[in-house]
């Protein structure tokens, strides 16, 4: 059984001003409405693999779904909220303007310690991500290769999961778009091996 844990495309997204932690909110809402970037396109090596799967989960994010129409998938077999991307905090806390990249890189620090005002807890989140690898596993088994196109920070903390229950890591997940990992697992029959 395969597992493949790639990275959407790179989201198309207009110049951000300074913002403040209140209206970072509408950062968020552009980046998960937003297009993808047409001039960063996947590798032929990416395609091919991702067309090579027998099952295809994205969430239900338009980074997700656009991202496998760019690599020539024609039909999506499970697109699921459950598997967005692990959920930003927001708050206002200070009137200080900032670039929404340094809200982004604030808030998800805070998330960590603990602060989850206005989205799920990193503990939930986490959660999120271990029913994300028994969804992914039992696609797997049923149809021996699954491509899940999502998220960054999600697909790290799957890949975690699967590993925990036993899959092997052929390829280590990628941070940048379009980079994908592979984790491997043979199937067993209820009987023991298949």
């Amino acid at each position: 059984m395969r597992v493949i844990l790639m990275r959407h495309g790179k989201p198309s997204l207009p110049a951000q001003k300074s913002v403040s932690s209140l209206e970072f909110k509408s950062w968020i809402n552009s980046y998960n409405a937003a297009d993808l970037c047409i001039n960063l396109k996947p590798t032929k090596e990416t395609v091919q693999l991702a067309q090579s799967c027998n099952a295809i989960v994205c969430s239900s994010l338009n980074r997700s779904i656009f991202s496998a129409k760019f690599l020539g998938i024609n039909e999506v077999d499970v697109i699921e909220h459950q598997l967005r991307e692990m959920e930003m905090p927001w708050g206002s806390f200070t009137n200080l303007n900032l670039k929404p990249k340094y809200w982004a890189v604030i808030f998800r620090v805070l998330w960590f310690l603990g602060y989850s005002k206005n989205s799920e807890s990193f503990k939930e989140a986490k959660l999120r991500a271990e029913q994300a690898a028994l969804l992914l596993e039992s696609t797997a088994k049923e149809k021996h290769t699954v491509l899940f196109v999502g998220h960054g920070m999600l697909n790290r903390f799957i890949a975690k999961a699967l590993v925990q229950r036993g899959w092997q890591t052929h390829k280590k997940v990628g941070s940048k778009y379009w980079e994908f990992g592979i984790f491997e697992r043979k199937a067993y029959s209820k009987r023991g091996k298949s």
